[in-house]
This record gives C-alpha cells, structure tokens and sequence, in this order.
C-alpha cells in the first residue's frame, strides 16, 4: 500500500478520534474516574499489611466493673473503632435504626459476677447490630468479642487459682465452647428473628443496578426517532416536548416494575434450585416494596430520558449513561458495601441516586422502617426525577427535539 495513502488514513483517525469527546472520556477519563473511587473505596480493605476496613461500634457498660472496663479496653482493635459519643441504649438503638452505627455492645449488670460464677454462661452480653451489615463483618465482631470474653474468663480463673498471674494471663479459653454467651439482637423487622441473609442483602443491590440501565434502550430509540424524523413528525402534530418526554416515562416505568417482580422472583424462586437461600418477603410489606420500586423507576426513567436529550449518538449513550450508571454504583454501595469503604468517602455514597434506592429497600425489608422508615429515601428519588425531567423538557426545548 503506498505510504502517502497510509499516512492519510493515520491522519484521518487521529482527527476523527480527537473530534469524538465521547469516545476520548471513554478511553481516558472513565478508566481514571473509576480507578480513582475503587481505589479510595477499597484503601483500608486492600491496604498491605492492613486488617480490612475500621468498623465502628458502641459500648453500653451497665455494670461499669472492672471486668467490663477491661472489656471495653479489649474490644478496640485495628479492625473495630470505638464511638466514644454513644453510651446509653437509647442513643445506640437510635443510630443503628438509623443505619448510622452497625454495632453496640451491651453489658448488662452483674456482667462481672456471672463472668467469675459461670462457665460459659447464657446471655452474658447482647450485641446489637444494624441488620444491613454484611454477614461477613458481623461474624467477624461476634468472634472478635466471643475471644475477648475468654480472655476475661481466663484471666478470672487465673486470678481465682493463683493472684500471681494477674492479668497477663493470655486467653485461655476456646471461644467456641463461650457461643452462647453472646445473644444477638437485629434491630429490624419484628418477625424476623434471625440476621438477614446474603440473598436478601444482594437481590435489592443489583436490582437497582439493573433499573438503572433502562438508559440504554431509550436512548436507543431516542437516537433512531431522532434520525428517522419521528420526533419531528410528532413536534408537527403539536405535541408538546414534556408530552413527548411523559409518552416515554409511563411505559418504561411499567417495564422497570415488571423487572422488579422479575427480579425478587428470581431470589425467592430461582436461587434456591441452585442451593441458595430463598428470599423471604412478608405479605405485609408488599406495598412498602411496591412504593420504593415506584419511586426508583421514576428517577431512574428520569435520568434516562436526561441522557437521551443530551446525546446524540449511541456512543455517547453509553459513556453518559452505561458508564454513568457503573459510577453511581460504584460510590451508592452496589459494588463496594458502603461499611468497608473510610468514613470520608462514606460521605460521597450520599450523592449517588442508587444508595438512596438501597437504603429504601433496606428500610423495607430489613429494618421495618414502615412508611416513615421510607420517607427520606422516597423524596430524594422523587426530587432527583423531578430534577432529571424538568432538565430533560429544557434541553428537549432548547434543542428542538
């Protein structure tokens, strides 16, 4: 091939790439972007010679011994932080109700006698948790707190037999044989008595996620009725822009709702014929389900008739919106579980439409927030889809669409 020829076809792609703004976030700055939140999202999970993320817990010493001082002192650890600001049961069930704190530690009186008089007793502390934390980190704290109460165990016995050894004694004592010391509480939905399971934690996360790429068929079929002169036709008939817009919204939010039932089917139905555990849904929440499922479809058909009215081609469609949607999962908790991300970009997660749809879901399903547990979450989606739309009508008007 003769080289003149070569050289301007090099030529001609190299114009054509830097013309295409789209095309050139999807190679640059998108991987950036995302290298940029999972690496600060994961920092204490994945930090070499690091012990995973620092999870915050309370203390409420009712007995206020020694032993449950010494307790306290043995609790905090790389891997488990102490909020020294919540003391009182009250404070404590406040903030995990409110998903603000995943643990509390309850020492009730006469923690240290019974400590001294019984062997592996019943009920010795209650650890309360926020039901949304992953089974993983709530294992972790329970066996964390069943080895500090076999170290108090043994240094009693030791002090018992011989005041000699004092309390340097190391811990003595299985921790598996002090299991039932510890008496969890879920602070969440009455009948459930058990702590949730993974499949009631994952099925709302990615059904989110997936709600979300409704952006990629309507921008599809706002790009195709763009170039055939569908919308044109439609605008010369004297349908109004926010007509054209709401023609839209109804319909494939009907799609979003069909894909929610799909969705929760698939965890009560289908992961359990592969040996999961079934998703357990209470006839009562129903219409809790029903509203958030309502509400996320609005914002997420919002923000997807938003992208359709800024694009213009289909690769466009999907750095703004595929791309868009990995992003928001990426700091709302999809991906990454807001609990093992550090505290300042815990913060970021409330910027992200998804995590408002997650928290709604877990307020239904595992906190038994009732509609009042819903409301937060409820009016930040619909203030976002009233946002998208009323942008999307501006821009469709601004644009002649």
């Amino acid at each position: 091939m003769n080289k003149t020829v070569l050289s301007a076809l090099w030529r001609k792609e190299w114009l054509a790439l830097s013309r295409d703004r789209f095309g050139l976030a999807t190679l640059f700055v998108m991987p950036a972007v995302f290298i940029l939140i999972m690496s600060l999202a994961l920092r204490d999970t994945l930090k070499p010679g690091g012990t995973g993320p620092q999870l915050r817990y309370a203390v409420v010493d009712l007995d206020d011994s020694v032993a449950s001082r010494e307790a306290v002192e043995l609790l905090a650890s790389q891997s488990f932080f102490p909020d020294a600001q919540i003391t009182t049961e009250v404070a404590a069930h406040v903030a995990i109700t409110n998903g603000h704190l995943p643990f509390a530690v309850v020492f009730p009186k006469g923690f240290e006698q019974r400590l001294a008089d019984e062997l592996g007793a019943t009920g010795l502390v209650t650890l309360r948790l926020d039901p949304t934390v992953a089974v993983l980190a709530r294992s972790a704290f329970r066996q964390h707190l069943l080895g500090v109460l076999g170290t108090l165990k043994a240094r009693s016995f030791l002090r018992t037999m011989d005041p000699m050894f004092g309390g340097a004694a190391a811990s003595a004592l299985n921790p598996q044989s002090l299991q039932g010391t510890v008496t969890e509480e879920s602070l969440g939905r009455a009948d459930v008595a058990a702590p949730p399971t993974a499949v009631q934690q994952n099925v709302p996360a990615w059904m989110i996620f997936g709600m979300f790429f409704v952006v990629m068929p309507i921008t599809a079929i706002f790009i195709t009725e763009r170039q055939n002169g569908t919308l044109q036709r439609q605008r010369s008939l004297g349908i109004g822009h926010g007509s054209l817009l709401l023609g839209k919204l109804v319909p494939f939010i009907g799609v979003n709702l069909i894909q929610t039932v799909l969705m929760l089917g698939v965890g009560v139905w289908l992961v359990p014929l592969f040996g999961g555990e079934a998703l357990s849904i209470p006839r009562a929440i129903w219409p809790l389900l029903g509203a958030v499922a309502l509400c996320l479809s609005l914002a997420a058909v919002s923000w997807a008739l938003l992208v359709a009215t800024l694009v213009r081609t289909t690769e466009q469609a999907t750095v703004l919106g595929g791309v868009g949607n990995i992003l928001m999962g990426a700091i709302g908790g999809i991906m990454v579980p807001r609990f093992v991300m550090p505290a300042e970009m815990r913060v970021w997660t409330n910027l992200s439409p998804m995590a408002w749809g997650l928290d709604a879901f877990h307020a239904v399903m595992l906190r038994g927030g009732g509609w009042t547990g819903l409301l937060p979450s409820a009016t930040r989606l619909l203030l976002f889809a009233g946002i998208a739309l009323t942008l999307a009508t501006w821009l469709a008007r601004r644009r002649r669409i």
